[in-house]
């Protein structure tokens, strides 16, 4: 794997999280429409649908786990919606397609909660709708 000398940078991106004071993963579902993470801050009382229409990949891995990433991101932001430049995940994925990705405009979305880091490869931005939690 070919490693660009360029560092990883997080660009906050504003999905409805805005004010949000301790974003929590409600659910994650993987269905024929697209990939829907339901944001949530319990504080607030206020829920965030994301949806990733066409895809090309994700993951989410406990907070726990990815030591390297928190370490490597001092001093951004800890929790939030990140779109991310120079993204070794994406060089990963590139160099598994065999080529099929190199023409593609992907973009590298990460989702950090207090518990998850959720990433997104995909060509389009998220859509989103915000509502208040149920009771």
């Amino acid at each position: 794997m070919t490693h660009d000398i360029m560092t990883e940078t997080y660009n906050p991106i504003d999905v409805g999280t805005s004010g949000f004071k301790e974003l929590e993963c409600m659910s994650l579902t993987d269905t024929r429409l697209g990939l829907k993470i339901v944001l949530a801050d319990v504080a607030s009382e206020r829920v965030v649908e994301l949806t990733f229409e066409g895809f090309v990949g994700y993951r989410n891995v406990n907070e726990s786990y990815r030591l390297r990433t928190w370490h490597e991101r001092r001093p951004y932001s800890t929790e939030g919606v990140f779109l991310v430049g120079h993204s070794r995940w994406l060089e990963w994925l590139r160099e598994e397609s065999g080529g099929v990705l190199d023409h593609v405009n992907l973009r590298h979305y990460a989702i950090y909660t207090g518990e998850d880091c959720i990433d997104v490869a995909t060509e389009f931005p998220p859509t989103f709708t915000s509502a208040r939690l149920d009771s």
